[in-house]
């Protein structure tokens, strides 16, 4: 299983959103690319709370989608971005809470594709889910970008609560 492709500019970024052509582009953004180096303080969750655990989502998330990528490389690229090393799109796509181990986002022919999962956020997916409930995912973001729709739902929703456990 390969590791994700990532970029490391701001630059590098918008020129493979861009350039792209036929493909849907998956950018997972997450500023928790490494293991914390601090101990956790006494009072943090260990499953919860604290970095540890956004980092473990984050590393879960990048496993499942090296998993999917060979399998929807004719109509998907997927690549990773540090939101410490290229800060330019935390602002604009509201990345890098402390609430968020990670934030998948689509783009087809430099368009932001937006996806309804039920939980509100039709702007991103920052929340862990298996390869058998992403995968549909992104068929859907693919069809919509290929037919010129900016806004697709996912045949599953999931609720907040659901995304909690």
């Amino acid at each position: 299983m390969a590791d994700l492709q990532h970029l490391h500019s701001a630059w590098d970024v918008d020129r493979h959103i861009v350039l792209e052509g036929e493909k849907l582009v998956l950018v997972r953004f997450s500023h928790y690319e490494s293991p914390p180096q601090q101990q956790p303080a006494a009072g943090d969750d260990p499953n919860g709370g604290g970095l540890m655990p956004h980092f473990i989502a984050t590393r879960r998330m990048d496993e499942v989608l090296a998993a999917l990528a060979p399998k929807v490389r004719k109509y998907c690229v997927m690549y990773a971005v540090s939101t410490t090393e290229v800060p330019e799109f935390n602002m604009m796509y509201e990345l890098g809470h402390d609430r968020e181990p990670f934030a998948l986002m689509l783009f087809f022919r430099n368009t932001h594709i937006r996806v309804d999962v039920g939980t509100g956020n039709n702007n991103k997916i920052n929340f862990f889910m298996e390869a058998e409930d992403l995968l549909p995912i992104i068929d859907a973001a693919y069809r919509a970008g290929k037919s010129g729709r900016v806004t697709t739902s996912s045949e599953k929703k999931f609720t907040t609560a659901a995304v909690r456990r």
